[in-house]
């Protein structure tokens, strides 16, 4: 597993959401490919649950003709057709339409928004979602409070927020505050030993 998908994995795995990975056999049956064209040599398909009987339930690729997009995929239906926890995100095999689905996008680079424009750096930590202001916070209402996250996972619920702008990590509670206020400048964080401020603009 090359560094690009553990990266990848590390931020998915809080979530129980799907994502479509841009992989597909629809030129040809078996021969997976991704947006470019180019020929995957990497899968980690699901393998299935065990049943009783010896025989394994689920397991991907199912081999029918209709499902040829390839999405990440943590909850797979048993035996009972009862959706269960795989513990990890896995490749499954899917029809490509009628699905809704999140999507995984390449950005260059992040931070705060639309003005200045501040690059993560000079101790800013960058994540896929934005930057990382270890020490600082905000002073703001809380849209709402997540308990037992990680950074990562704070990052992702204030990304799949429509109203989230921010937020504020206390890192020895694991708690995660998000926020509808977009920060405009630095100067507006305010030091605070226990936390990190987190922006999830895309820029």
């Amino acid at each position: 597993m090359g560094k690009k998908t553990v990266f990848l994995m590390n931020i998915l795995e809080p979530s129980v959401a799907s994502w479509w990975t841009g992989v597909s056999d629809i030129e040809v049956e078996g021969r997976y490919v991704d947006i470019l064209n180019n020929e995957i040599t990497f899968t980690d398909w699901f393998e299935g649950y065990a049943t009783r009987n010896g025989r394994i339930h689920n397991a991907q690729p199912t081999g029918q003709t209709k499902q040829n997009c390839i999405e990440l995929r943590r909850m797979f239906t048993n035996i009972t057709n009862a959706l269960v926890d795989a513990g990890k995100h896995y490749w499954n095999d899917a029809e490509c339409s009628g699905a809704d689905r999140h999507y995984i996008c390449r950005v260059k680079d992040c931070g705060l928004s639309p003005s200045p424009r501040i690059n993560c750096s000079s101790g800013q930590t960058q994540s896929a979602y934005g930057c990382q202001f270890r020490g600082k916070r905000l002073n703001t209402e809380a849209l709402s409070v997540l308990t037992k996250a990680s950074a990562s996972a704070c990052l992702l619920a204030c990304f799949q927020e429509p109203s989230c702008e921010s937020a504020n990590f206390h890192r020895s509670t694991h708690k995660c505050a998000l926020s509808k206020t977009r920060v405009q400048n630095t100067i507006e964080l305010q030091a605070s030993q226990e936390y990190d401020f987190l922006s999830s603009n895309l820029c």
